[in-house]
């Protein structure tokens, strides 16, 4: 078996220090949420299994200015921290992986 690639995006952050309305991965870009240019870019340069969104449980953005995209799941996993955010999604992707899979952690 070839090893897969996935991609986890961590995006539960609260923007606070970004000062905006909103959270800094919906700030708008080339007419875009940030976040969706980043999931498609993604999708587009690489050649992934699939891509892994960790958002917070309580994110009322993501729907609507995101929204459904093929080869993307959501996971409301986020957690106080980035690497909270990071570890409570690995653990959930655990049952999705395989023992020689690779996962990339978008910066």
């Amino acid at each position: 078996m070839t090893a897969r690639l996935i991609a986890l995006v961590p995006a539960a952050g609260g923007g606070v220090r970004f000062g905006a309305t909103r959270p800094k991965q919906y700030a708008p870009l080339a007419g875009r949420s940030l976040l969706a240019c980043t999931l498609d870019r993604l999708r587009d340069t690489l050649d992934l299994h699939a891509i892994v969104v960790a958002i917070a449980p309580d994110d009322s953005h993501y729907d609507r200015l995101v929204g459904v995209r093929d080869g993307v799941s959501v996971m409301r996993s986020g957690g106080p921290t980035r690497s909270d955010t990071v570890r409570n999604a690995l653990l959930a992707m655990a049952a999705m992986c395989r023992d020689d899979d690779w996962i990339l952690v978008h910066a």
